[in-house]
């Protein structure tokens, strides 16, 4: 329109905060991403790109979309996994400019005790609702998506409830997330509060549970029936306030509450082009579980040197437990290979969460510390 218009010096630039054809096979094939970024390394050696190996996508209207951006002066990509995604669509992205610009990540510096003051409003608020209070708090705040892949938090937290048995130690798990586009009212969140011990217990149907709301309760029933050292509890509602959450909520309580207090922010995402919200934590000394599939997994990386750091494990669903594959063999991956694939990560996850849970004051300054100086490192302004 700009260059109809007969603007002079017009440059056009497409950020690709995702790739839209990607997104949509990750998320509609069984294998999800143990699947897809197999296959996308052994096509793209072979010379392939994703309408060969996938098939026809052009009837996908936002395939054509991102197809277009070709045209462009310039392409920004806002994670590692989304430049190689670009570069699948086809032989055209191969000599296109290609730029990583990515995110930021929020960089806060606070103090210990602030950090405690917050923990202790959610292990408050998780003794009212369960009369008992956790060593540990775990969190994920996030969209109601598939995605997010929601069920490998539970897978290891399950392994985490086994070791807690042996350790003596307890946790909760918050998931503040809602499928619904705006946040439930007030009145209805106490109504729900006051007749069935909302957000412990949940029904289906508005203004409770969505459909994808409902199914996640379906494993999340399963895991509290079974487990006795963690618990999980549900907050399917924006907002994490007395207002939005109802009077059980310590009434001081805040948004960054959450993030400040919990001791890790789950982000075991399937598709994640960054993921700000996945490192949101790191300031306040929080370890952040992410997937190696995560743009901002290339970002720490870089800052890093490639480094391990204590404040952020990244897991990898994409590694097959039966070692290399072929291209035929990677397409052949559906949810069993895929199950498998979870079930052995979300052990060595969980068992190397259980190592580095600070458990003195010590342990939990250094944290704080260094989350700072890395989130510092990856804020805004960097």
């Amino acid at each position: 329109k700009a260059m109809t218009d007969g603007w002079p010096h017009v440059r056009t630039v497409f950020y690709a905060h995702e790739v839209a054809t990607m997104r949509r096979i990750v998320e509609g094939h069984p294998g999800h991403d143990t699947m897809f970024y197999n296959v996308l390394e052994r096509a793209m050696a072979k010379g392939k790109f994703v309408e060969d190996v996938f098939g026809l996508q052009a009837p996908f209207f936002k395939h054509a979309l991102v197809s277009a951006s070709r045209f462009c002066d310039a392409i920004l990509c806002v994670g590692d996994h989304v430049l190689n995604e670009m570069k699948f669509l086809a032989a055209d992205f191969a000599d296109q400019r290609l730029a990583l610009v990515y995110n930021g990540v929020p960089a806060y510096e606070v103090s210990a005790a602030d950090v405690a003051q917050s923990k202790g409003r959610l292990q408050d608020y998780t003794e009212t609702l369960l009369e008992y209070r956790p060593d540990h708090v775990f969190s994920h705040v996030t969209r109601m998506a598939l995605s997010k892949g929601l069920w490998r938090d539970l897978k290891v937290l399950w392994h985490l409830e086994r070791r807690f048995r042996e350790t003596g130690e307890t946790g909760v798990y918050f998931l503040l997330s809602s499928e619904l586009g705006a946040p439930r009212k007030g009145h209805e969140i106490l109504d729900m509060e006051d007749r069935y011990a909302w957000p412990v217990a949940h029904r289906e149907g508005y203004p409770d549970l969505s459909g994808g709301e409902a199914d996640f309760y379906v494993h999340m029933q399963k895991f509290n029936a079974c487990a006795r050292q963690i618990k999980v509890i549900f907050v399917n509602q924006f907002g994490w306030s007395t207002g939005a959450c109802g009077q059980k909520m310590p009434e001081d309580m805040d948004f960054l509450d959450i993030r400040k207090g919990a001791d890790l922010e789950f982000g075991q995402s399937i598709y994640e082009p960054f993921g700000i919200a996945q490192l949101e934590p790191l300031s306040f000394g929080g370890l952040c579980v992410i997937t190696n599939v995560c743009g901002c997994a290339g970002f720490v990386e870089r800052v890093t040197g490639g480094k391990d750091v204590p404040n952020i494990l990244v897991a990898d669903y994409t590694m097959l437990p039966d070692g290399e594959a072929t291209l035929d063999n990677a397409l052949s991956i559906g949810s069993a290979e895929r199950d498998k694939a979870e079930e052995c990560e979300a052990h060595r996850v969980a068992s190397e969460v259980l190592d580095r849970l600070p458990r003195n004051e010590e342990a939990h300054e250094r944290l704080i510390t260094d989350g700072y100086g890395l989130a510092r490192q990856m804020s805004w302004e960097r």
